[in-house]
């Protein structure tokens, strides 16, 4: 373990201390490059010299590039409160906010992409996705809170993704890069201070977004992610809070991102305020190990006169393998071929999907059609069968459908669960000893109890769709 920078080397007009890094990313095309954030709105472009990583003085990089919202480069009402940062397919930097420098009682909880090519001394974000209103639970008002809002972000390859089964939470299904066909080759996941949860997003081009996962890293907080394409794995990391631990995580065999494996910090790292972490590209691997990165977010390190005082960036070495395992969803069927006899029972994979034949079929693209011989099978990551349009279902099956469940009342294919009087029932999830709350999309029973208006019900015959409370109706009060 050993210091990484030269003593002050980070120091703005915006945060004279030298230190106060936030966020570190590699370039994927140049494990020579390595970009650092800086909290108060500031993005060096580091380069390897002598065994440090200096600032690189081309293209107006010597001092760092101070960085702006998009519309304006004015400092006094346009800056982000920048926390992480990693670099896109597109070789944008993508950098996380908590909030605007200007309000920092006001949680801003955005991605913003700026283009590193750009000339000059400033860059204005090209992009912004705004995703304050995910996270209702920061309130405004409460510099605190607006405090634990994006810390870091790291950019994951669609191709990671289906390659293991990912599941898309908001469908329940297997995760398709064309159901988001704006948002490029990948997604974005942002990691919350407050919860210690990373937050996967499909970040459209019309600057529009659709949470696809929430991954629980098992951590308290999350200060910096990674996707490491090396190991095929996401690094997540805390702080002093843990440690300054370290959470590998995979693709289940269910499709769902987990926690594999959690590393302690390196002997010799200091439990600071380090908030940002990176794994150099596999092509740097030398004696079997590569370089790690810390950066700290603090100003003293372990006090004035450390070692660390002055000092952003700490050193370590890695093993190139780390033994991890397999992971992902078991490999399904094989491939469709449109020149096969299939007959009934028969499965097959084609456009990401797994599909039952229903009948002695050949030729027909699964998919093609709702009431075709193809029937697309599908599971939550529960293990729940998902509903699809063109899946045959008989009474009793219970399936999950937006993250709903539902009880077939009688056969029933291309039918979708949630509306009144089809042959779906909805399933209200209710603790132990506790009533269930109404549903319109449930059919009840004479006998049941539902909870409607902070009152108690019970049905006197069978109903679906009736609101409780209605004079001369199906329900009855008895609290």
């Amino acid at each position: 373990m050993s210091l990484a920078d030269t003593q002050c080397a980070w120091t703005t007009t915006t945060g004279p201390e030298g230190r106060d890094v936030s966020g570190l990313a590699f370039d994927p095309s140049d494990p020579d490059v390595l970009y650092a954030v800086k909290n108060k709105s500031w993005v060096f472009r580091l380069v390897p010299q002598d065994g440090l990583w200096v600032p690189d003085t081309s293209n107006g990089w010597g001092a760092g590039k101070e960085i702006f919202f998009p519309g304006s480069d004015d400092p006094q009402t346009n800056q982000p409160d920048t926390e992480g940062l990693t670099v896109g397919p597109d070789g944008a930097l993508y950098v996380t906010t908590e909030r605007n420098n200007q309000k920092n009682d006001v949680p801003l909880n955005s991605v913003l992409r700026f283009d590193p090519t750009q000339t000059g001394t400033t860059l204005v974000a090209t992009d912004q996705w705004d995703l304050t209103s995910e996270f209702p639970e920061l309130h405004a008002g409460n510099k605190t809170e607006a405090n634990l809002g994006f810390e870091g972000v790291a950019f994951v390859p669609d191709s990671y993704l289906t390659a293991n089964g990912f599941v898309d939470e908001s469908t329940g299904t297997t995760y398709r890069p064309a159901d988001y066909p704006g948002h490029g080759s990948g997604l974005f996941f942002a990691g919350l201070e407050n919860d210690g949860k990373l937050y996967g997003y499909a970040l459209d081009a019309d600057h529009t977004y659709h949470r696809v996962a929430v991954v629980d890293t098992g951590m308290g907080h999350v200060m910096d992610v990674q996707f490491d394409a090396s190991t095929q794995r996401i690094w997540a990391l805390c702080d002093n809070t843990c440690g300054v631990a370290s959470t590998v995580l995979k693709v289940s065999t269910t499709g769902a991102i987990v926690p594999e494996v959690t590393y302690a910090k390196p002997a010799g790292l200091p439990v600071d305020n380090l908030e940002g972490f990176a794994v150099a590209p596999a092509s740097t691997c030398a004696d079997g190990t590569r370089e790690v990165l810390w950066s700290d977010d603090g100003i003293y390190g372990t006090g004035p006169g450390s070692a660390g005082e002055g000092h952003a960036l700490y050193s370590g070495r890695i093993s190139c393998d780390l033994g991890l395992g397999d992971q992902g969803v078991p490999p399904g069927p094989a491939a469709w071929d449109a020149t096969k006899v299939y007959d009934a029972g028969d499965r097959v994979s084609y456009d990401g999907a797994v599909f039952e034949a229903l009948w002695w079929t050949s030729g027909e693209k699964p998919g093609a059609s709702a009431t075709g011989a193809w029937a697309e099978i599908a599971t939550a990551a529960d293990g729940t069968a998902a509903w699809t349009a063109s899946r045959v279902f008989d009474a009793g099956d219970v399936v999950v459908y937006q993250g709903r469940t539902f009880k077939a009342q009688w056969w029933t294919r291309n039918q979708a669960p949630g509306g009144v009087g089809g042959p779906w029932s909805e399933i209200v999830a209710v603790a132990p000893g506790t009533v269930p709350a109404w549903s319109a999309a449930t059919v009840y029973v004479g006998g049941e109890r539902v909870t409607y208006g902070g009152h108690v019900y019970q049905a006197q015959w069978w109903t679906s769709g009736e609101q409780p409370g209605a004079p001369y109706g199906p329900w009855k009060l008895v609290d």
